[in-house]
Order: C-alpha cells, then structure tokens, then sequence
C-alpha cells in the first residue's frame, strides 16, 4: 500500500467518523426536540386550560358585579378589565362627590342619614358619597366608610345606630320610632276603652 492510499484511506476513515458523530449529534438533537415539542404540546395544554379558567372567573365576576352593583358598573369593569390599563390608585377622599369635598367622613354620613331618615345599608350610603371608577375603588371606598360607620355607632355618644347586620340609621329615627311605638300603644289603649 502506498503513501496515497493510506492517506486516502485515514481520510476516509476519518470522514466516516464525522459522519457517524454527526448523525449521533443529529440523533440527540431530534430527541431533544421531540421532547421540546412535547413540552410546548403541555405547555398549550396548561396554557389553554388557564385561559379557560380565566374566562369562566372573568364571567363570574361579571355575573357578581352585575347582580351587586348593576348592569353599567358591570360594563364598566368589563371594559376596564378588557383594555388591560390600571387606573391610578385613588385614596376614598378623593372619590368623595363633589358636594362632600372637604368635609370629615364622619359628617357626611350624618348628613345623609339625617337626610334619609330611614336605615341605609353601608353599600347605599356608599354610592351615595362616593364616585368610584371601579368596583376595586368602590371596595376600598366602602372599606374606609364600614370602620366610620362602627365607629359612629359604638362612640359614647353615639353619631348615629346600627339597624340590623350593615345597616345604619339617623339617631332621631329611633326616636321617631319609640315615638311612634308609644303612640299607637295609646291609640290602641284608647280604642279598648272606647269600646
């Protein structure tokens, strides 16, 4: 065997061993990938399944905000929610209608009550002074307002009475009502004697 040839024959050797190496490489390669691809496979699944999630709680909470605060602040939280953007965190002073700017939160819920002259719940005294863009700044809002209201009801002496399990009432309904009461206690003392 000549020089040649045994020149030929390394280089062949050798370039059957890149080969070989090469198609090793190209095997590890493809199994990397067939398991990159299953990966992304559940990858879809889970994000799918996520998104399907989210879906079913996003209609939910419509279907909540819709039967608690009514079908405009429903759609409004839907639009909010669909276009993704965060409106600046406002503080519950700053949601206050115009006609309360800069009063104490104390006092505007002694206007209203006395105004109402009925019981009102936290939630309707709620929109009555607050002008929230959303149902998160209205939870903060009624948040603040809940702790005044029990503060207001519990306070020796108290600003106004608690009614029942959220409701609030002016201190002048109780006495109305006792008035009431005794009233027609004599209407009806009056009328077992006149008959």
């Amino acid at each position: 065997m000549n020089y040649d040839d045994q020149f030929t024959g390394r280089r062949i050797y050798h370039l059957q061993q890149e080969i070989r190496d090469r198609e090793d490489d190209l095997a590890l390669k493809k199994a990397e990938l067939t398991e990159k691809r299953a990966q992304v496979h559940d990858l879809v699944l889970v994000t799918n399944a996520m998104q399907s999630n989210i879906n079913m709680l996003k209609g939910l909470l419509m279907q909540t905000n819709e039967a608690v605060f009514g079908n405009d602040e429903a759609l409004a939280l839907e639009h909010a929610s669909d276009s993704g953007q965060q409106a600046p965190s406002r503080s519950p002073m700053e949601m206050l209608r115009p006609q309360f700017k800069g009063m104490q939160l104390g006092d505007i819920v002694e206007l209203v009550l006395d105004n109402s002259q009925q019981p009102l719940t936290i939630t309707e005294i709620g929109r009555i002074i607050y002008d929230s863009n959303d149902k998160e700044e209205f939870a903060r809002a009624r948040n603040s307002l809940s702790a005044e209201l029990r503060s207001g009801a519990t306070k020796t002496p108290a600003r106004w009475i608690k009614k029942g399990r959220s409701a609030y009432a002016p201190i002048t309904f109780q006495a109305g009502v006792e008035a009431e009461v005794e009233l027609s206690q004599k209407v009806e003392g009056g009328d077992a004697h006149a008959s």
